[in-house]
């Protein structure tokens, strides 16, 4: 991988990191998908985007802490890129089906404060799955 400068203003950040931990603790449930406040991360880590704002998919909840998988509409052609295929994430502007795809390589632990907005849930044999391919992309 080539070096990038991604010229990320980390200070900036720490005032919107003050703000979300005042933030009410907020109870998200198993396979739902929330706008999420991920904030600004290093190299290849996925940031959110407007107001680091970023999709996730909850995997596990423990206590206020939530295991969760970022999501895209950006398709790769990789293995840890699983598409979420029960939720109708409805059309772009040219009347094409939006897809999104859970991504188990950028799987971690945030605090529950971080959620912003409950967005869909997906079905629980789609989650069932998701969690089997983690498992085994962790087994790898």
């Amino acid at each position: 991988m080539s070096e990038m400068n991604y010229n990320k203003d980390f200070n900036w950040r720490n005032t919107d990191k003050q703000l979300v931990d005042k933030r009410p603790i907020i109870h998200g449930k198993v396979g739902q998908i929330w706008h999420c406040k991920m904030g600004t991360n290093v190299w290849s880590e996925i940031d959110g985007k407007a107001w680091y704002l970023r999709p996730i998919l909850i995997l596990a909840i423990m206590g206020n802490m939530i295991l969760i998988a970022p999501t895209t509409t950006q398709k790769r052609n990789l293995p840890f890129f699983i598409p979420i295929t029960s939720v109708d994430f409805g059309q772009d502007k040219d009347n094409n089906k939006i897809n999104s795809y859970a991504i188990l390589s950028q799987c971690k632990t945030i605090d529950s404060r971080r959620l912003i907005k409950h967005k869909y849930t997906i079905n629980k044999d789609e989650l069932k799955l998701i969690k089997k391919l983690l498992i085994d992309f962790i087994n790898k």
